[in-house]
């Protein structure tokens, strides 16, 4: 079999390359950023050490390294799948897609095939499929549509594996491509949009699931609350790293009630079992306080406007609590952090939406609930502006 996994990054040679290596596929890499392609045609292969008790080495290579910037390279490895897999950014998606679009007509022609995303995004097969649909208008066939999405898979997939940069030693030791990553191999994906799910059978971590958006739900719900809180408080109190400011005992219990109020409201709302629903928040502190995954504050704390987003990882939770009429006074603190959130003068920089950030905390609490939930009903707002000023309240008590 054989995989063609777009970007080399941390998530397609940590975690992408890793499951596809074990299962004994014949592994294409294709990468645009000119350092990384150097390095792996250089070196052929990287390492892997997985943060276990007793940490493990693992040595991957692949059969084909190619230039993402080879149009025609890259559309002979399309047209020659078995399987595609993305892991480039989700704003690079568009692009990919315009680009990737005759090669998986050519493709189609022979055969079904699947696409896993492994993306940052909150939905990139529709994002795929809508840049799919505009290519096809241009057009004149009008079955062609008919054809290619009959034969073709757009599977998101829930990345739960942190990958990270080695250190210093690390890298003089094996080498600038190498990667810590998690002790974690399973990789849930949208069962309903594959196409070829028996290819997947023998591949060992990858997880097929039905009605994959409500597990989606619950992943942004209960993993990503409990790190937002978890990341924002840790700013506050100036921590470097995510695991120091999960292990503060302050945070921790914040994050841990935090991950219950979640719970309670996935539960009330989606009938997911109790034992198993608590299980999962537990095992998201439990991954944020490992020591051994070394993850920047800063890094987990970008872009938070769109965290504050009315169906991401704080309002979505609180909002579903405040409807059922169930408490979230923990995850309020995090909404209140992530709005005090104060990067430094780099990462101001760096990530461009703090501006708005800024500007935005400037307003009352009834003004900033009214730019972040817009279409939420009035009551609703005056709920959760009580709701948010309750969590500043706590805040402020914490400092």
């Amino acid at each position: 079999m054989k995989v063609v996994i777009f970007g080399a990054g941390k998530v397609g040679r940590g975690f992408l390359a890793d499951l596809f290596s074990r299962a004994k596929w014949d592994i294409s890499l294709v990468e645009v950023i000119p350092n990384t392609l150097n390095l792996l045609n250089n070196e052929g292969e990287w390492n892997l050490i997985r943060l276990k008790d007793e940490p493990e080495i693992i040595t991957i290579s692949a059969t084909n390294i190619i230039d993402g910037n080879n149009q025609t390279a890259v559309d002979l490895a399309i047209q020659s799948a078995d399987l595609l897999c993305t892991a480039i950014g989700g704003s690079h998606l568009e692009k990919w897609a315009i680009s990737a679009f005759m090669p998986l007509m050519q493709r189609v022609e022979r055969g079904k095939i699947d696409i896993i995303f492994a993306e940052n995004h909150a939905q990139p097969a529709e994002l795929v499929r809508n840049t799919l649909q505009k290519q096809l208008m241009q057009l004149s066939d009008k079955n062609a549509e008919e054809k290619l999405f009959a034969n073709l898979g757009l599977a998101q997939a829930q990345i739960l594996r942190s990958c990270i940069e080695p250190s210093a030693e690390q890298i003089t030791e094996y080498g600038k491509l190498t990667l810590r990553v998690q002790d974690h191999d399973i990789l849930p994906l949208d069962a309903d949009a594959l196409t070829s799910p028996e290819l997947l059978k023998d591949v060992p971590g990858l997880r097929p699931t039905h009605n994959f958006s409500l597990e989606l739900t619950r992943k942004v719900f209960t993993y990503n609350a409990i790190n937002a809180v978890v990341s924002y408080l840790g700013s506050i109190r100036n921590y470097d790293f995510l695991a120091d400011a999960a292990n503060d005992e302050e945070i921790a219990l914040i994050a841990k009630a935090s991950g219950l109020e979640a719970s309670n409201a996935l539960i009330s709302s989606f009938g997911f079992a109790r034992d198993e629903q608590i299980a999962w928040a537990q095992r998201a502190l439990a991954k944020y306080q490992d020591r051994r995954i070394v993850d920047p504050i800063d890094r987990q704390c970008r872009d938070p406007i769109r965290k504050l987003g009315v169906n991401d990882r704080l309002l979505g939770p609180i909002l579903l609590a405040i409807k059922l009429g169930l408490p979230c006074a923990n995850l309020a603190i995090g909404m209140a952090a992530a709005l005090a959130y104060e990067p430094s003068e780099e990462e101001k920089i760096r990530d461009p939406t703090y501006a708005k950030l800024s500007e935005m905390r400037q307003e009352s609490n009834s003004k900033i609930v009214a730019t972040l939930c817009p279409n939420v009903s009035d009551v609703t707002k005056k709920a959760l502006e009580n709701v948010l000023a309750e969590g500043q309240k706590s805040l402020t008590n914490m400092n």
